[in-house]
């Protein structure tokens, strides 16, 4: 057993004030998820806002996003579940690569541990949850959801978490760059000790009784180069995306790999060293071989779908200098 679900079932009659979030509070109870070893995840979701064919229930989505995001960082499994012919689907490819395969976080999203000594005092509730990729650097993602007055997430948030997910080790990075994803908008903060991050207050709408703010964080590498991800997808830094195993990092120049489907194209934005204004943002575009080594076959009785059962590995550096980025394809 590797997943659980942790919410009420997909359907408007359920969760419809904003006190009773039930759809999507995964937040509390993914730490009894974590504590047993299972992965919290949600039910089905909606991505577009019209489904004309569902009469039992109501099941008109009026925050699609929030749903996708909150799902993808459950950890999957993540099922849309429109009738045919009304996904979105420019909101499902941010979960995940041009063949299908899910782009995840390292561990499902827990509450934010600062939030239980918010809620004692003051008896409010407050929803933030965080979650990481790990590399040689982590790289993390945090939600909040019907805030409704902006929320400073502490640093000590990042790193007890950190620790309980890496049996005590402590993080070494001291600066992120933290933009939101779903914005794609050329707009980042420095974040340290001094300066934490401040979320934005979301309260929720009058037309979904819900609303989110979703930020993810990069760290600043050595000589200040930030490799902040993948812009159009909800975890930026997956390991399923990105190999920052043989990493080169000099002061004028940045190399690391990434892995992609067959004839996938894919963007990656990169901050050079000297400040986190538009001005220093570097986009690497990069376009896989049409034809790459295969990763993996999976069983399947008829021998005719054994392409569609197939998984390919592609991969290609991004190469980085202080004019720009470019991306040779590997094999």
């Amino acid at each position: 057993m590797t997943n659980g679900r942790a919410t009420d079932d997909n359907t408007r009659q359920h969760g419809t004030t904003p006190e009773s979030p039930v759809r999507w509070n995964m937040d509390f109870s993914s730490l009894l998820f974590t504590a047993v070893g299972v992965w919290a995840s949600r039910d089905n979701v909606f991505t577009g806002g019209y489904e004309p064919g569902c009469s039992r229930f109501n099941c008109t989505e009026q925050n699609p996003k929030l749903e996708t995001t909150n799902a993808l960082l459950g950890g999957g499994p993540y099922g849309p579940s429109d009738g045919l012919g009304y996904f979105d689907r420019s909101i499902i490819m941010r979960s995940c690569m041009k063949d299908g395969r899910l782009l995840k976080a390292d561990y499902p999203a827990s509450i934010a541990p600062s939030t239980f000594a918010a809620s004692f005092s003051n008896g409010k509730t407050y929803h933030v949850s965080i979650t990481e990729s790990q590399h040689s650097a982590s790289w993390k993602y945090v939600m909040g959801i019907n805030l409704d007055a902006p929320y400073t997430v502490p640093w000590s948030d990042f790193e007890s978490l950190h620790q309980m997910r890496t049996a005590g080790s402590r993080e070494t990075t001291t600066q992120w760059v933290a933009y939101q994803p779903w914005m794609e908008q050329a707009k980042f903060t420095l974040l340290d000790k001094a300066n934490p991050l401040v979320l934005p207050a979301c309260p929720p709408t009058i037309s979904s009784y819900r609303n989110f703010v979703y930020y993810a964080l990069a760290p600043v590498l050595d000589h200040g180069w930030v490799v902040l991800g993948e812009p159009n997808k909800v975890i930026v830094a997956s390991h399923q995306r990105f190999n920052f195993t043989a990493m080169k990092v000099e002061s004028d120049s940045l190399e690391f790999e990434v892995n992609g489907a067959q004839s996938e194209i894919i963007q990656v934005w990169v901050l050079k060293p000297g400040g986190t204004t538009a001005s220093n943002l570097l986009n690497a575009e990069c376009e896989f071989n049409a034809k790459c080594p295969k990763l993996r076959v999976w069983p399947t009785p008829n021998k005719r779908l054994l392409e569609q059962f197939t998984d390919y590995q592609c991969s290609a550096k991004v190469m980085c200098n202080m004019g720009g980025c470019t991306c040779k394809n590997g094999a």
